[in-house]
């Protein structure tokens, strides 16, 4: 049994692991191995992948994505084999925390780990929403980028620049009296959206609502689940954002969508 990296030519074998109710997993793959900040690695036994894995390397921290262990696989000691092979790749790199997200399933094993709960995230299910462009929503343009990376690093609470860097050619921010408040890169995963106060952060939220029909909150942005609470948009689920070594607190009151649970 080995840990080996993943290849491009793996995606279609790793892609039935996808749990119930997930995209699938191949094409989130796909996308790791064209960022070379993301080290994907698969469990190998007799040729058959049985689990797999994710490190999403920041400037100081690092998050796991996508582990997943074969269904009739679980129960062996093979998740946790794993989550230490990232963990250790974490510590080579000298990065001192390490964040995820995980449902109900993987809580057991991060919990026994070291993990610790930092927040959570509520999902909701979108319904259908009248949408005008408010005017002060324009298209990113390249002298916006400092301040939007300004803006994720004090609500993320790390340095993300690398992985925004790559999907800011296609996004909007909000700006009013000669200020950018808030921003949305709707190719980033579930399309981030961050802004500093609730006006820019409820009309790029509803401007990605036209693009995606579910969202994904912390509890403590009061401002955006009233506002999905207030439509009468469905609560479905939650989701944990947990935490191991060094503790790092982001302003979640001003994430108003997250990115992907891969990087938060």
């Amino acid at each position: 049994m080995n840990i080996e990296p993943i290849k491009i030519e793996d995606t279609e074998e790793a892609g039935r692991l996808s749990p119930e109710h997930w995209s699938h997993v191949g094409s989130r793959i796909e996308v790791y191995l064209s960022l070379n900040f993301c080290h994907s690695i698969k469990l190998v036994d007799n040729n058959m992948i049985l689990g797999i894995g994710t490190a999403v390397s920041f400037k100081n921290s690092g998050w796991i994505g996508h582990l997943i262990v074969k269904d009739d696989c679980r129960g062996k000691g093979y998740g946790r084999k794993i989550l230490e092979y990232l963990c250790d790749y974490f510590k080579s790199k000298g990065h001192k925390t390490v964040s995820l997200f995980t449902t109900d399933m993987g809580y057991p094993l991060y919990i026994k780990y070291g993990f610790d709960v930092q927040t959570e995230y509520v999902q909701y299910e979108i319904g259908d929403t009248a949408y005008e462009k408010n005017s002060n929503i324009r298209n990113i343009e390249a002298n916006d980028i400092e301040t939007i990376l300004k803006m994720d690093k004090l609500a993320a609470g790390e340095d993300r620049s690398e992985l925004l860097l790559s999907y800011t050619d296609e996004g909007f921010v909000y700006r009013q009296d000669n200020k950018i408040t808030g921003f949305y890169l709707q190719n980033l995963g579930e399309g981030l959206v961050i802004a500093e106060n609730k006006e820019a952060g409820i009309e790029l939220l509803r401007l990605r609502m036209t693009m995606k029909k579910q969202a994904l909150i912390p509890i403590e942005n009061v401002l955006a689940n009233s506002y999905c609470s207030t439509n009468n948009f469905k609560e479905i689920a939650k989701v944990k954002k947990m935490m191991y070594g060094v503790k790092i607190k982001g302003k979640y009151e001003n994430i108003y969508n997250r990115g992907g649970g891969s990087y938060g």
